[in-house]
């Protein structure tokens, strides 16, 4: 990848892979890349720059001390290999300002009339914003924001049984249950005891179980 990536998920076809970086950027991929690569236009070759000044132009010992370290710059940029792109199939779908931490998406009917679905990119980063985006191929649009945490936030979650709420964690010692929809917190969880010293604690991990049990189950992991 481009980037250092950090967060995967899939289409509700299983066809096309979402993956999140840490830079903030969300690209789709073909889970079952074609068989021809996707190989980096090849630019033409751009000389190196080099300054127009020379030791025959220049004559004052701080020019000529400025014009040897541009000589060097130069040379070491034409020696150096030029970066290219990734080789396989890849597009850019959106990007946040922050780091992004976690990924999801969904489908929802468009409409109570409509049988039609909906795609929905959501997407959580370290400025505690969680964005509600549609799918592919409209990522440009923003549906709306989901903001109420303080902290950071690390984990997002989409239960199976019931797509349209959201639970999200991360550096607040309670968990946020959604209707992401509405941008409306339906509940507050809290992750500690009321007795507990610690105030500190972060959500590393948001599992929805469908059945244990015949109870629906959300599991939560926290370091502190």
């Amino acid at each position: 990848m481009p980037k250092r990536p950090c967060a995967l998920s899939l289409t509700t076809d299983g066809n096309i892979i979402l993956c999140g970086d840490k830079f903030g950027d969300v690209y789709s991929l073909p889970l079952i890349p074609s068989d021809k690569p996707n190989l980096p236009k090849n630019p033409a070759a751009k000389k190196p720059l080099q300054p127009a000044a020379s030791s025959l132009t220049v004559h004052t010992k701080r020019n000529l001390a400025a014009l040897e370290q541009q000589l060097r710059q130069a040379a070491k940029s034409s020696n150096s290999e030029e970066k290219t792109g990734p080789s396989f199939e890849h597009k850019l779908l959106l990007g946040h300002v922050s780091m992004l931490t976690d990924l999801a998406f969904v489908s929802l009917p468009s409409g109570p009339s409509s049988s039609s679905p909906r795609d929905y990119i959501l997407t959580a980063d370290r400025d505690e914003h969680i964005r509600v985006s549609r799918g592919p191929p409209q990522t440009h649009v923003i549906e709306n924001f989901c903001l109420g945490h303080t902290s950071f936030i690390s984990r997002i979650c989409i239960p199976q049984w019931q797509p349209e709420i959201l639970i999200s964690g991360g550096g607040d010692d309670y968990l946020l249950v959604w209707n992401w929809r509405e941008s409306r917190i339906l509940q507050k969880v809290p992750l500690l005891d009321p007795n507990s010293e610690s105030r500190e604690v972060a959500v590393r991990g948001i599992w929805a179980v469908p059945s244990v049990a015949t109870a629906r189950v959300i599991l939560v992991a926290i370091e502190g």
